[in-house]
C-alpha cells in the first residue's frame, strides 16, 4: 500500500467511524446495529469498544469504564472482537432501564 493509498483508508476509517457515533449518540443507530455493522465492517469493527459506550445516550467515561470493568472487557478492544449477545445485554438492560447505574 503505497502513501496515497494509505492516506485514503486512513480518511474513510475516520469519516465511518465519526458518522457511527454520531449516529449512535443521536439514537439513529442501536447499540445491535453496530454490533452487527462490525462482523462485515472493518472500520466499523476496529472502533474501541470505550469510544462505543461512552457514545450511547447517557453514559459518560466513568460509568462506561465501570461497566466494562464489571464485564472483564478491557476498554481498548476493537468492538469487533467483544462478544456481541454479552454486550447487548448488558448495555441493552442497563439502557432501557433509564442509563447507566448511579
Amino acid at each position: 500500500m503505497d502513501r496515497v493509498e494509505a492516506l485514503a483508508w486512513a480518511e474513510r476509517a475516520r469519516a465511518t467511524r465519526e458518522r457511527v457515533l454520531d449516529d449512535l449518540s443521536t439514537g439513529a443507530r442501536t447499540l445491535d446495529d453496530i454490533c452487527r455493522k462490525a462482523s462485515t465492517d472493518e472500520f466499523v469493527g476496529r472502533i474501541k469498544v470505550l469510544t462505543v459506550v461512552q457514545r450511547l445516550p447517557g453514559w459518560g467515561k466513568v460509568a462506561s469504564r465501570r461497566a466494562l470493568d464489571s464485564m472483564g472487557i478491557d476498554s481498548m478492544t476493537p468492538v469487533g472482537e467483544v462478544d456481541p449477545a454479552a454486550l447487548l445485554e448488558m448495555f441493552g438492560v442497563l439502557h432501557t432501564s433509564g442509563g447507566p447505574p448511579e
